[in-house]
């Protein structure tokens, strides 16, 4: 039987970045494209996924907001976050 791809909610402001990103995550994934904070907070309300990935600058409220936001909502999907412009303050707030 043929097993399906995981979910993965992915979520960057960057239009282009997150087009390319999706390409490439779509051989082995199911890719749902959010272009801002409130966009994926809302999907991931929506819709279970197997995976956020997800760019800390966004417009509406950063990748870090979301991750606070669904946390305290018993969302517990995994998450990669990434910057384009890593700095020490941000790398604390993931943390």
């Amino acid at each position: 039987t043929h097993m399906s791809k995981p979910v993965i909610l992915l979520a960057d402001a960057d239009l282009d970045q997150l087009n390319s990103l999706a390409v490439l995550l779509s051989r082995h994934f199911r890719v749902m494209k959010a272009p801002d904070g409130a966009s994926a907070y809302l999907a991931l309300k929506d819709k279970k996924f197997d995976l956020i990935v997800t760019e800390t600058d966004m417009s509406g409220f950063k990748g870090i907001e979301l991750i606070d936001r669904i946390r305290k909502e018993g969302i517990n999907t995994p998450v990669i976050l990434y910057c384009k412009k890593p700095s020490t303050l941000e790398l604390k707030k993931a943390l």
